[in-house]
């Protein structure tokens, strides 16, 4: 499976992949002898659950995510059950199994998401952009960095995650085309010349390497006068989630739904099936993100 998907994708490849690949038949020896099916795949799932409940989370971890690509790429060729498979790695979970590991709680403060906002535009390059999409959307990185053309449609105003992307949530999410999100994508647009919104410089492939533009826009903010601490792409999606709340851009509720997390806090729940029906919620996201959209462009 691994030398094959390695074949087909290979422009795709991160650059860690060889390594990555040797750790990941270590892991799965006994599963290399099997023929790839259902069963080998649920062998697979019972060794990284076997590494999860032996103490070794972060092992497990990262199998579950090595493993990922290559075993959605197998099921989209029809060589594993697709649901099955998507249902199983889906319940594949680590709650309770974090031994010595403190969650992140790092939030941009409101100076550092301005002055970060303020780099996207005085650092060019499409990683500056990526970094705007997060600012405006509250994605994940995966999500933003991945999107396709095929996955907007201007005429309704939305773009359509596939659920195949998307970590928790089981079918296709959409997030309204709306104020600087909206123009950041009929910028790009113009200057399309591949399926991929937001492409490596080098090649027509999907980003891989953040560290120097992540580099470059720290600096950038520190010549904007502030002393950043270490912060992380996903943080900033925890940052845009309390600014929305905070500011009253979104009820909770809402903002769960907009995130797509994979549950909803408890006292959301009511609300997202109660007071906001699906209608009102898509409205109340749209002007969210409207509001959050002019923050950001007020404060430039």
């Amino acid at each position: 499976l691994l030398d094959t998907y390695e074949k087909r994708v290979r422009d795709e490849l991160p650059k860690t992949w060889q390594p990555q690949k040797k750790t990941m038949l270590a892991f799965a020896q006994p599963v290399c002898a099997m023929n790839l099916g259902d069963t080998a795949v649920k062998k697979l799932e019972a060794l990284i659950t076997q590494a999860r409940d032996d103490g070794k989370p972060s092992t497990a971890r990262h199998q579950k995510a090595y493993w990922a690509r290559p075993l959605r790429w197998a099921s989209k060729q029809g060589w594993v059950d697709e649901t099955k498979f998507e249902s199983l790695w889906r319940n594949l979970t680590f709650r309770g199994h974090n031994q010595g590991y403190t969650p992140r709680e790092r939030h941009l403060s409101v100076d550092e998401l301005r002055a970060l906002y303020r780099a996207t535009d005085r650092v060019a390059g499409v990683h500056s952009a990526v970094y705007k999409a997060l600012l405006l959307t509250g994605q994940r990185l995966s999500a933003v960095s991945e999107a396709r053309w095929d996955e907007f449609d201007s005429e309704r105003g939305i773009w359509i995650i596939p659920a195949s992307r998307m970590k928790h949530l089981g079918r296709d999410h959409h997030i309204p085309l709306v104020g600087e999100f909206a123009a950041l994508i009929g910028t790009l647009r113009e200057y399309a010349d591949n399926e991929l919104v937001f492409p490596s410089p080098e090649k027509a492939i999907v980003i891989r390497e953040w560290k120097r533009a992540h580099s470059r826009l720290v600096a950038d903010m520190r010549i904007q006068g502030f002393d950043v601490e270490h912060f992380t792409r996903h943080d900033i999606r925890r940052s845009v989630a309390t600014l929305s709340e905070e500011l009253e851009f979104m009820p909770p509720a809402v903002i769960d739904r907009w995130l797509a997390h994979k549950s909803l806090r408890r006292e959301s729940v009511s609300s997202v099936y109660g007071v906001y029906s699906k209608s009102r919620r898509v409205v109340a996201i749209e002007r969210g993100m409207i509001a959050l959209s002019g923050w950001f462009r007020e404060h430039e």
